[in-house]
């Protein structure tokens, strides 16, 4: 799973967030904590504890993203792992060597190129795709590949107006290669197929209910034993 070498520059960094989420009370309730790191190779992580269960048992899972479009997912709590081989790579190189230098992709709006800065760094404001009834406005950093270093959910009222329906606060950021051991591999970790993945997850969380498959839970199984059948020796 070596990454290949850089074509573009690459800012190396560590960023954390949390999401909190706005249903009648002001103070907003944490709903998701996150970390993003990249190195400057442009191997990305994403660290994430999503819902207040998991956020009290401090209970995450690690998505580890190559340079060659490999992904392993992992549950360190569970020595368990859910690994992909090569897929997407030449889109996830351009995301990561060659965003756009606005970081305006299709079907988004811009609002301000110039929309000051957030951690220190200079952000653009973007409005992207949402759902019916909602609106979201985005601001993100060119200088660290286009992160979305925080973003507002606001829903749409009858008389016409907004009210903030979530949003991300960014909590910190540290520029330069990010701690090795957030893109530790999972060596002796079990290897299992996405659904057998969210088994050990829920059981993680106590719960003893059996795994509803979900049809995107079942086109998860099927890419990863169809990318296998593709790699068997990978």
């Amino acid at each position: 799973m070596a990454a290949q070498p850089a074509t573009g520059t690459v800012t190396a960094f560590t960023f954390k967030a949390a999401v909190y989420f706005y249903n009648g009370t002001p103070q907003g309730e944490l709903g998701t904590l996150s970390t993003v790191a990249r190195r400057s190779d442009g191997t990305t992580v994403e660290i994430v504890s999503q819902g207040p269960s998991r956020i009290q048992k401090n209970i995450n899972t690690r998505t580890i993203r190559y340079i060659d479009g490999s992904t392993v997912r992992l549950l360190d709590a569970a020595k368990a792992k859910s690994t992909l081989p090569p897929h997407g790579a030449k889109m996830w190189q351009r995301i990561v060597f060659h965003p756009p230098s606005n970081c305006l992709y299709p079907a988004e709006t811009l609002i301000r190129e110039d929309a000051g800065k957030v951690l220190g760094q200079a952000v653009v404001e973007i409005r992207p795709p949402a759902p019916d009834g909602y609106r979201i406005t985005s601001w993100v950093a060119p200088g660290l590949g286009c992160e979305v270093l925080t973003y507002h959910t606001e829903k749409k009222q009858p008389d016409g107006t907004y009210t903030l329906a979530s949003e991300q606060k960014p909590l910190s950021l540290q520029i330069g290669e990010p701690a090795s051991a957030l893109f530790a591999p999972g060596n002796g970790y079990a290897e299992v197929a996405p659904s057998e993945f969210g088994r050990r997850l829920r059981a993680l969380l106590g719960s003893s209910a059996p795994l509803r498959v979900s049809p995107s839970m079942a086109r998860a199984d099927n890419d990863y034993h169809t990318l296998w059948a593709q790699y068997p020796d990978w």
